[in-house]
């Protein structure tokens, strides 16, 4: 990790060791956590990221950029980190506790980097991964950008657009030809999006704690074991390596670009009667029947676009890797060959085919207490929806795995222990809209702030000719894919 506070090292305070501990200490040390966790919900909370720290950080986990220092000079864009990797004690520096993590593994597969890419950490971490390509020419490295909005807000005034739009350009002409895949995230906004939560955009503690939910199911294949563990509702399947998941999307649409989209929560899954009316009101080429959009394209009308300016019409997909985690049915998780037998027959409805990696873990997401409260009454404590006829009985009781207690409490988002999730990325024609949009904007975005930035002709022209071969479909295929 790199960051610009001053360092120091975070965790849980100390607590002294005691012989025995009654119910009532346990219980107020309980409320004393949660209370906590509650108060980096608030805006005045959090004055820094290790205010969310539960853990320590390993001295070597940790690198201060020197000359950058948190609200003291400029460093809000992505040019402004150019140049930091340059000195030679810095590239050492990081580059040595790189390895020594990389070293450490007993099975090495390749680099996850999460990027902020709308700051100057985007030009820093474009410049580490061009070094770790050199020292690690056949590792894949999957770049995930995360930000908190897909466009600039509209209150920003319009240097502020053009800043973003900029950024936005960087990010894709310089980043995405160092990684094997490049998959920004950021939440949609909107309602539609995420119909069942009710989370501010402006907030980091919400944006970062939603893509990290993204990415937790994004990441499952190349973090299950193999052959992963057995449990009461069966063994997860779909295990796959870093490389394996670079290669499916990478190779099927020549390019590093990929769509994430996702359903958090995701809805309760058909059952095989549903799918069977739908089976056969698609073999009498009866697609708009209602039944059939509400029960057998859930894994479609249920997920939105994670990656802005890349959303791929049904149909238009090349290669794609799907992860379903806590599959549930009628307020019951389902076995994990339910799951997977359901989520085939539903993808097989889609009425499309494409080269497609599932991944299925009977495990939902656990909500862990300094998750943000940002769950609607509509979710229940596993991670069930209630249904639309439901909610309205929840004004006289708390529907509670379908049963309604007349105490007259309510559903507090703070009880929501699990969620399942549903997430799918794709490799489409459909990521090289960015790259299309940026390319006609890119020459006339501040000529004048790239030259401050030390970026000379001939990197602008290079830039340049990155975005056109990502728009044109004419980028040259990697190394590592050999």
């Amino acid at each position: 990790m790199f960051w610009s506070d001053t360092m120091r090292i975070a965790g849980p305070p100390a607590q002294e060791p005691v012989a025995t501990t009654s119910n009532d200490e346990e219980d107020d040390r309980a409320d004393a956590l949660e209370l906590a966790a509650r108060s980096l919900d608030s805006t005045s909370g959090v004055g820094y990221w290790t205010d969310y720290l539960k853990t320590f950080l390993h001295p070597r986990s940790l690198y201060q950029l020197p000359g950058v220092w948190q609200g003291q000079g400029r460093f809000g864009a992505f040019g402004e980190g150019k140049g930091l990797l340059g000195v030679s004690e810095t590239r050492d520096d990081v580059m040595d506790r790189i390895r020594y993590w990389a070293e450490e593994c007993d099975t090495f597969q390749g680099f996850q980097c999460l990027v902020d890419d709308h700051s100057g950490f985007g030009q820093f971490a474009a410049d580490v991964v061009s070094e770790l390509r050199e020292d690690y020419p056949t590792a894949p490295a999957l770049m995930f950008p995360v930000c908190a909005a897909h466009a600039a807000p509209s209150h920003a005034g319009t240097e502020a657009k053009r800043l973003w739009k900029l950024n936005e350009a960087l990010s894709l002409g310089v980043m995405s030809p160092l990684a094997t895949l490049y998959a920004p995230i950021s939440p949609p906004s909107g309602a539609w999006g995420l119909p069942h939560l009710l989370w501010h955009q402006d907030r980091a503690f919400h944006t970062s704690a939603l893509c990290g939910a993204a990415l937790d199911s994004i990441t499952l294949p190349y973090r299950l074991h193999s052959p992963c563990p057995t449990s009461p509702l069966g063994m997860a399947t779909g295990a796959a390596s870093m490389h394996d998941l670079a290669c499916l999307l990478n190779g099927a649409a020549h390019c590093s670009l990929a769509a994430v989209s996702a359903a958090l929560p995701c809805p309760g899954l058909p059952d095989e009667r549903h799918l069977a009316e739908a089976r056969d009101l698609r073999t009498r080429r009866r697609a708009d029947s209602p039944s059939l959009r509400s029960s057998s394209l859930w894994t479609r009308s249920s997920t939105a676009c994670w990656s802005p300016g890349m959303q791929a019409p049904p149909g238009h997909a090349l290669a794609e890797s799907v992860v379903l985690r806590g599959a549930r049915r009628g307020g019951a998780p389902l076995q994990s060959h339910q799951a997977s037998d359901l989520l085939d027959q539903s993808l097989m409805l889609e009425g499309w085919r494409c080269v497609q990696a599932r991944c299925v873990v009977p495990q939902a997401m656990p909500v862990p207490l300094p998750f943000p409260g940002i769950f609607q009454s509509t979710v229940l404590r596993y991670g069930d929806l209630v249904e639309p006829e439901q909610h309205s009985h929840r004004q006289n009781g708390a529907l509670v795995n379908g049963a309604v207690h007349s105490n007259g409490t309510s559903h507090a988002p703070a009880e929501v222990d699990c969620t399942p999730v549903l997430t799918r990325l794709a490799a489409s024609p459909a990521c090289r809209q960015p790259a299309q949009q940026h390319l006609r904007s890119f020459e006339g975005l501040a000529r004048q702030m790239l030259h401050r930035w030390s970026y000379d002709r001939d990197e602008q022209a290079d830039i340049t000719e990155q975005l056109h071969q990502l728009a044109t479909g004419q980028q040259q295929e990697d190394d590592w894919s050999d």
